[in-house]
């Protein structure tokens, strides 16, 4: 739904603004038509496709939207530039409606309108397709003179090849179809219609058209239009394009010949009058005659005609190059070239309540998961951040930027609403990324990151070798922070199959500061047993710095979030008492915020705490609660589900292996489960991770050849050619003899 919805705004966007592109076109060919060619009018459409086409459009200093976005931004110092894939650029109108209304309106608008697309497009094909087996039903053997005229004429227009011919009863007047294999289409006793210089010369027409593509060009404004079928502005510019088409095919016909035809052309024209034409837009058909003042207007255009001049070239030159630069391009400041945004890092500079001001916000990956497809500033108006006339905000997803251009007030509220999001500033003065982390890129089609690459001292090093040092078996049997980070040392080192130097094997792992909370982990079951190391990493519920040596762990640090907790749910308990009742050891260092009249709580708190808190209010609102969590031997079936519903999700296209070891197959398997699953934002649960636990039966060379097939079919094919069993767990699947127990 997320992607209709995107689109369909896209569609919104580029109609409006192709609507006032075209009222600008009709103006200028209002202006120049004494001017300019037929041809080069039919080029002035040229920016309205481009609009409707493309939809990301390049900036201009000269475009027309910084007439109405100059007056809304403030001055402020230059920001850097960024690339343009990364950046996601949300302007506000007005202050945002509330998500749910907005929610339920646009998607029941972008349902209907996706219904009406494709019914326009489904009817027009249908209609051509009717339209063109009658045809051919009726088609009749053509004439060895026309059959040579139209060779003749294909040859002098330098046609690839000269289209076949259609003669049908059915067809009422001439005219070319076909986007791969064009067809000249033409009616019954075409040649006793016509004297032979009238039928060179709408032959001549149509071969034209084949010449100058414009049989794709009509496809492609018929797709546009049943995109944009509720626009009737757009519907208007289509037909005016096609009555411009037939007027610059008309005058490049006259152009081609050495005499002056005008008035056997307009004769041809005229006897068409009574004729009945192929619609003026139609997905497959381009024809010479129109019935009505298009038709005489091309006529009087025909009478009229003379050779057009250089300044004609030139005049439409600089309307096309004016009419794209000032309505296909978004507004850029003219004094950095930079996006229509600037910033300055740092604390909101003092203004009044009323003025925008600009501020630059650090932040965590775990933010480009929160605002997931919505955009930040549909999530942000979500929170209960306004967005007044003139507000902005711009977020760049790689680099984990975002900037604000808002009002000193509602600054203040972004800042309470951010603080979960923040990234930390680490020694060296830049920001530091932290977790559980979202952010790892996914593996290339070989299934090893382009950071494998990386210098040993560097932060992409260790975040390789946190996703690809794999714990057979963490040795913990419960205890502490403490002892669970020297067992992750411990088992790092132990399994680090990755680094030749002994001195460096592992990821050290180090704590930052004291456990305030002093958590006690249970022993991992085996659910976990094979698992990349970062895994381990997220499940301690503590945020953690990737340092270039290591992982430095902060269990003192805090995350904020707000909750709804009614009034009633406390009685004559604080807020601290209630939740230390049920269970929630409350921090030092923690701090809450509670409003009760409106059920508003904020609460500064660990991760750990913060997931204790979450059940707690879930219970409290009717939501999941505490005892409903599923018991550890439920969650790892749930979770083998998952795995199972992993490998019938992942397709692959081509799986292709002769003589093949069974260690190369579960490598493969290994690499490319992890390219398929792309779309998993959390790392550790990326792919499925396939053990060799036996040696396979027989030769142990399997030959197998299979195109887009569900993985775990894969799998099953493999298990039986190589004679093993195979053992489906929470995230793994293992490849066992014969005799073991598999499920």
């Amino acid at each position: 739904m997320n992607i209709l919805l995107s689109l369909f705004h896209w569609i919104l966007a580029a109609g409006f603004r192709a609507s006032l592109l075209s009222i600008a076109v009709l103006l200028f060919q209002a202006a120049l038509r004494p001017i300019i060619s037929a041809r080069a009018r039919y080029l002035l459409w040229l920016p309205v496709l481009i609009v409707l086409m493309t939809p990301i459009l390049p900036r201009s200093r000269w475009s027309v939207e910084n007439l109405f976005a100059s007056h809304t931004r403030a001055p402020a110092p230059v920001l850097e530039p960024a690339t343009a894939p990364e950046v996601e650029v949300t302007p506000a109108g007005s202050e945002a409606p509330s998500v749910s209304s907005l929610d339920w309106k646009e998607t029941g608008a972008a349902i209907v309108w996706a219904a009406g697309a494709v019914l326009s497009l489904g009817s027009g094909l249908l209609l051509y397709h009717l339209a063109l087996r009658r045809f051919l039903q009726m088609a009749e053997q053509p004439d060895v003179s026309l059959t040579s005229m139209i060779a003749s004429l294909s040859a002098e227009l330098r046609l690839r090849r000269p289209p076949r011919i259609i003669l049908s009863p059915a067809v009422e007047s001439p005219a070319v179809t076909g986007l791969l294999r064009p067809l000249l289409l033409l009616p019954a006793g075409f040649e006793s219609a016509f004297t032979g210089k009238e039928a060179r010369l709408v032959l001549k027409h149509e071969l034209m058209h084949l010449k100058r593509v414009d049989l794709q060009v009509n496809a492609l404004l018929f797709l546009l239009n049943t995109l944009h079928w509720f626009n009737p502005l757009l519907w208007l510019a289509a037909w005016r394009t096609c009555q411009d088409r037939e007027a610059a095919c008309d005058a490049q016909v006259l152009a081609s010949e050495t005499t002056d035809c005008r008035s056997d052309y307009g004769n041809v024209l005229l006897k068409a009058e009574s004729a009945r034409c192929v619609p003026w837009l139609s997905i497959g058909f381009v024809g010479i005659f129109e019935p009505g003042r298009g038709l005489r207007s091309r006529i009087t255009a025909i009478a009229h005609y003379r050779r057009p001049g250089p300044l004609s070239a030139i005049v439409a030159a600089f309307a096309i190059v004016l009419l794209g630069v000032l309505g296909a391009t978004h507004a850029q400041d003219a004094a950095s070239g930079s996006p229509p945004l600037a910033t300055s890092t740092g604390p909101a500079q003092a203004a009044g309540p009323n003025e925008l001001i600009t501020k630059e916000y650090r932040m965590l990956s775990s933010f480009r998961a929160a605002i997931g497809k919505r955009g930040p500033l549909d999530y942000l108006s979500a929170q209960g951040v306004p967005f007044p006339p003139g507000a902005n905000v711009m977020y760049w997803s790689k680099s984990n930027r975002l900037i604000v251009h808002n009002t000193k007030p509602n600054i203040d509220v972004l800042d309470v609403i951010l603080d979960a999001y923040l990234a930390p500033t680490s020694a060296s003065g830049l920001a530091a990324e932290v977790g559980p982390r979202d952010d790892h890129p996914a593996a290339t089609f070989s299934g090893i990151p382009d950071r494998a690459s990386a210098a040993w001292g560097t932060p992409q090093y260790i975040e390789y070798k946190l996703e690809h040092i794999i714990i057979g078996k963490l040795d913990f049997d419960g205890g502490h922070l403490n002892q669970l980070v020297d067992a992750i040392n411990k088992g790092g080192v132990q399994y680090d199959n990755i680094e030749k130097d002994p001195s460096r094997r592992g990821v050290k792992i180090t704590l930052a500061s004291e456990d305030v909370n002093n958590n006690y982990y249970e022993p991992f079951n085996s659910s976990f047993n094979n698992r990349p190391l970062i895994t381990f990493l997220d499940r301690l519920r503590v945020h953690y710095a990737i340092t270039p040596y290591g992982v430095s762990i902060d269990p003192s640090a805090m995350d904020t979030k707000e909750y709804n907790l009614p009034a009633s749910a406390l009685g004559t308990k604080t807020v601290e008492q209630f939740l230390a009742g049920n269970g929630v050891q409350i921090s030092s260092e923690s701090s809450m915020d509670y409003t009760p009249q409106t059920g508003r709580l904020v609460v500064r708190e660990t991760p750990g705490n913060q997931e204790l808190i979450d059940a707690v209010v879930r219970g409290v609102n009717g939501e999941q609660t505490i005892s409903d969590v599923p018991a550890p031997e439920d969650a790892n079936a749930v979770a083998t589900d998952d795995t199972r519903q992993k490998l019938n999700n992942l397709i692959i296209p081509k799986f292709e292996f002769s003589n093949a070891t069974m260690q190369d197959i579960v490598t493969y398997l290994n690499q490319e489960s992890i390219r398929l699953d792309a779309g998993e934002s959390i790392p550790s649960r990326r792919g499925v991770h396939f053990v060799l636990a036996a040696a396979p039966s027989g030769a142990g060379k399997i030959s197998l050849s299979l195109d887009q097939m569900p993985m775990w079919e894969v799998v099953k094919y493999v298990a039986e050619l190589s004679g093993l069993k195979v053992r489906v767990d929470p995230g793994s699947v293992t490849f066992l003899s014969p005799s073991s127990s598999s499920d």
